[in-house]
């Protein structure tokens, strides 16, 4: 099988596991929403926030070399480093949050619920380890067990959500039991591989090994911050908007991010980790990354974007039959956040080219300008009181400013700019194509809400359809795949 079989291949096997754990998660939310209340969602979706930034810089990004090395004797001691470093890091973080837990509950008004803060840690040290070993996997190709530790994390999650509240933990405290099983569940899974691979990590564990892999990827910690801006520029209307109003608008917000962020992310990273697996290997021989590039671009375009637009026509209908009049706000969040999520989604594979080329330098530009952006966005909205007006602001700046730095490092690696453009616009123009219907009954049946939402997602495999016929590239890959 060749390298674009089998980037198919693993994207998919990466992508079902995805796939179904964010239909366990996604499925479960009208329950969880009736359990939940949305300041409870609010409170969570900010000790989430906070955990998903410390696990961002818990490796110091030494994590992304770990494919790397042509040896594997290598890449098993950059794995102990990275654990080593958790570790660290995850100790000096309880001891911030034992000191300065009551300043930090005020700053985002959860005093009642400040004691979530010393759960922290414990999140970050285990999100950390779970990257570490999960990254060390990819390497050994095992995408089977990294498909099988997403369902198990959604599995366990909602576990003990459900438990959690039949118990008598209705509050908040109930949606974090379930975030830390979900992660221990996670690590047990990928410990098969290396429980079998031990006694080559143990043999890694000297200290002079361990300082020469410090050393040949010093350039990684060296622009940590850029990682540490990249998830902070996607968690900042969190902080922020629990800064300027409540948790309740937190909730509703975290709730749109839930729907279509969290399995916009976890379907794209499955991608981008086929995609750095692939890529890394050609430019270790260097072979060309273009073409395959080109073609994962605007096949992940085509195959996301209608999807996502549908959502965001019937967001106002769909959010109140599956969860309740009480979350209507979210609808807003959704129409607003989808138009950067088409974009992050479609060229999210093709960031990893920074750490690939070893670009470091660009990539924290990029998150430099993307931080600015989104700070100075979140807060005209909140000095205006209309938290909307600063999602909608983030949500545009983001992805114009990823579409720019995309076209760079598409014309670095050889992708044909003006030939791909050509071929979105006329992607776009299907997408109209197809979307005027379901926007011509959702004007002229305004009260059949439930109609006119399950008109729109039947029009989703028509779709579908249409690109399996119309797409020969399409076509081929998806018969190579169900060939082999």
């Amino acid at each position: 099988m060749n390298q674009k079989s089998n980037i198919v291949k693993n994207t998919t096997v990466l992508f079902s596991g995805n796939l179904l754990a964010q239909l366990i998660m996604v499925s479960t939310i009208p329950i969880i929403t009736r359990l939940y209340g949305p300041e409870n969602f609010g409170v969570f979706a900010i000790f989430q926030t906070l955990c998903s930034i410390f696990i961002s810089i818990s490796c110091l990004r030494y994590n992304a070399a770990i494919l790397l090395p042509r040896k594997d004797e290598d890449s098993n001691a950059v794995s102990i480093l990275c654990l080593v470093i958790v570790s660290a890091l995850s100790v000096i973080l309880f001891g911030v949050f034992v000191i300065f837990s009551n300043e930090i509950g005020v700053l985002l008004k959860i005093e009642t619920s400040k004691y979530l803060l010393l759960f922290v840690p414990l999140g970050v040290f285990l999100g950390g380890l779970f990257q570490t070993l999960s990254t060390r996997a990819l390497r050994a190709k095992k995408n089977k067990t990294l498909a099988a530790c997403r369902i198990s994390t959604a599995t366990a999650t909602r576990l003990v959500n459900f438990l959690a509240w039949f118990s008598g933990i209705t509050g908040v405290f109930g949606l974090v039991l379930g975030y830390i099983a979900g992660q221990a569940s996670a690590i047990f899974s990928v410990s098969g591989f290396i429980f079998q691979i031990r006694e080559s990590i143990i043999r890694q564990c000297r200290l002079p090994i361990l300082k020469k892999i410090l050393l040949r990827y010093v350039e990684f910690p060296k622009y940590f911050l850029s990682s540490l801006m990249e998830v902070v520029t996607r968690e900042l209307p969190v902080i922020l908007i629990a800064f300027f109003f409540t948790p309740e608008i937190v909730g509703f917000y975290a709730l749109a991010w839930r729907i279509i962020g969290q399995p916009i992310n976890l379907l794209g990273d499955a991608v981008a980790r086929s995609y750095f697996q692939v890529a890394t290997e050609k430019n270790r021989n260097n072979q060309d990354l273009s073409d395959i590039t080109f073609n994962l671009i605007f096949y992940a375009s085509a195959l996301i974007a209608f999807p996502l637009l549908i959502l965001a026509v019937l967001a106002d209908e769909i959010v109140t039959i599956v969860f309740g009049q009480q979350w209507y706000a979210t609808g807003l969040y959704i129409k607003l956040l989808v138009p950067m999520f088409v974009v992050n989604f479609s060229f999210r594979p093709v960031s990893v080219v920074f750490d690939i080329r070893e670009t470091q330098k660009d990539r924290f530009l990029m998150c430099a300008i993307l931080l600015t952006a989104a700070f100075v966005s979140l807060s005209i909205g909140g000095m205006f009181r209309i938290s909307g007006l600063g999602v909608g602001l983030f949500a545009i700046g983001t992805a114009v400013i990823r579409l720019i730095y995309i076209k760079n490092l598409l014309t670095l690696i050889g992708v044909k700019i003006n030939h791909l453009a050509v071929r979105l616009l006329h992607l776009g123009f299907n997408l109209i194509i197809f979307l005027l219907p379901v926007i011509v009954l959702k004007i002229l049946f305004p009260e059949q809400k439930l109609f006119v939402s399950l008109i729109g997602i039947a029009s989703i495999p028509f779709y579908f359809g249409y690109m399996y016929l119309t797409e020969p590239v399409l076509k081929k890959k998806l018969s190579v795949f169900f060939s082999t």
